[in-house]
C-alpha cells in the first residue's frame, strides 16, 4: 500500500505533488490517505473524502483546469 499524506486545506497541490513523483509501478499500488495532524485510519472512509475534495477541487476556477462550456453554462471543458 502507498501513503498519500496531505494536508487539509492543501488537499489538491500536496496530492499532485505527492503523486506526480511515484513510478507507474508505484500506481500499480493501492493507496491510501492520511491528513496530516489527524488521527485516523483509512479504512476507506478518508479515500472516499478524498476523492470527493479533489473532485471539487479540479473545477475551482482559481485553478483554471477546466472552465464553464459557454454554449449551455453548465458542463465544464478543458481550459485552453
Amino acid at each position: 500500500d502507498l501513503a498519500v499524506h496531505v494536508r487539509r486545506n492543501n488537499v489538491f497541490e500536496d496530492s499532485y505533488r505527492e503523486l506526480s513523483r511515484r513510478s507507474p509501478e508505484d500506481w500499480k499500488h493501492r493507496f491510501y490517505i492520511v491528513f496530516d495532524g489527524e488521527e485516523g485510519q483509512d479504512a476507506g472512509g478518508l479515500l472516499r473524502e478524498w476523492y470527493s475534495v479533489i473532485a471539487r477541487s479540479m473545477f475551482d476556477p482559481n485553478y483554471a483546469l477546466f472552465m464553464i462550456n459557454p454554449g449551455d453554462r453548465v458542463t465544464y471543458m478543458p481550459n485552453p
